[in-house]
């Protein structure tokens, strides 16, 4: 017994973790317990009470595979996201829907895009507002997408259209042909003031509209003298007043029919002959030239009375040589006293005259 003790103490100095009281020692002198041979069937679970129905042992469930997510069309959308057709990249829930026949945005209708169409009569781009529009996606022939046409029946009358003169509303503002100056259309002409209100102004005052801004305004600017109405471009020549009454530049044209200056009404006694009007030189010729009422005047002269007129005269014998002095004329006797009496060109040709 002594060398038994011996050799327990021995070997519990040799396994310090090992009590004396574990339980998987079997003291010494005894048979170790034969472990129970579990039966078919028998669990770790107690046994169940009589009546009960027992636990049927839990199965584990396989792990299954990651599915694989595809993107065929590279449009950022799976089947799996809603891609209803994942061989177009323009079909995706995130598209937008276009007018194509397709489902774009993939929610299952087609061309659910509509779009309200405005009949455009005139064609020029704008439909009118008023009247029968077309609800729907593709645009029919002879339909706008933009209303607001003030006039559909004239292409040059729409919102935004350059207004011209021509009494139409073109832009679709509600006011024809306005602006002045500077805001006035491109083709407003320019106003003259007519201070003698005969229809015709004179350079000064200017104005730039489609129509007068009053009163007292015109399209010309010649009026020559704005200040008398009886004067104008369009008034009849007055003869005789010395008033260039139709601003022609001239003076009673019109009333000249030779053309030398004189009108009848300005004392031209001859107007049909260019060398006779007041002013011209009286000649021999049996006419008034210088329209003075006398015909030939001045140019008949028998101042001594010896029945020859002077040379040059228009009447008589006109072949005195000295109408100052009596005795001397063609056929006097020459004497010597130093004249021509005869006329026949030679002083005191007679014999008996002494030369000085």
């Amino acid at each position: 017994m002594a060398a038994i003790a011996a050799v327990v103490g021995l070997t519990l100095w040799g396994c310090p973790d090992v009590g004396i009281d574990d339980p998987g020692l079997t003291p010494l002198g005894e048979s170790p317990t034969p472990e129970e041979t579990p039966t078919p069937g028998d669990t770790d679970s107690p046994e169940p009470s009589p009546g009960t129905t027992p636990t049927p042992p839990v199965t584990p469930t396989p792990e299954e595979p990651t599915p694989v997510v595809t993107d065929d069309d590279g449009d950022g959308y799976s089947e799996d996201d809603g891609d209803c057709d994942d061989t177009d990249l323009g079909i995706n829930p995130g598209a937008t829907e276009t007018c194509n026949g397709l489902d774009d945005n993939c929610n299952g209708q087609v061309d659910d895009v509509l779009s309200v169409w405005y009949q455009d009569g005139d064609g020029d781009g704008w439909g009118a507002d008023p009247g029968a529009p077309f609800v729907g996606c593709r645009q029919p022939a002879g339909y706008s997408a933009v209303g607001g046409d003030c006039d559909d029946l004239d292409a040059s009358a729409y919102p935004g259209a350059t207004e011209v003169c021509d009494s139409v509303d073109n832009d679709c503002d509600g006011v024809s042909d306005e602006g002045i100056g500077a805001e006035a259309p491109p083709d407003a002409p320019v106003w003259h003031k007519d201070d003698d209100g005969d229809g015709y102004g004179a350079t000064g005052s200017t104005v730039i509209s489609c129509n007068p801004i009053g009163e007292g305004w015109s399209l010309t600017e010649d009026d020559c003298n704005d200040a008398n109405a009886a004067i104008n471009p369009g008034a009849a020549e007055v003869c005789g007043d010395g008033v260039d009454n139709d601003c022609d530049g001239a003076v009673d044209e019109g009333f000249d029919a030779d053309g030398d200056g004189y009108s009848s009404c300005r004392g031209d006694c001859n107007d049909a002959n260019a060398a006779i009007h007041p002013g011209a030189t009286e000649t021999c010729n049996g006419a008034d030239d210088n329209c003075n009422g006398q015909a030939d005047e001045g140019l008949t002269a028998d101042t001594d009375h010896d029945g020859h007129t002077a040379v040059g005269s228009c009447s008589g014998l006109a072949d005195d040589c000295d109408d100052r002095s009596v005795g001397v004329y063609p056929g006097a006797d020459e004497v010597c006293d130093g004249k021509d009496n005869d006329c026949n060109g030679q002083i005191d040709e007679v014999g008996g005259c002494r030369r000085r």
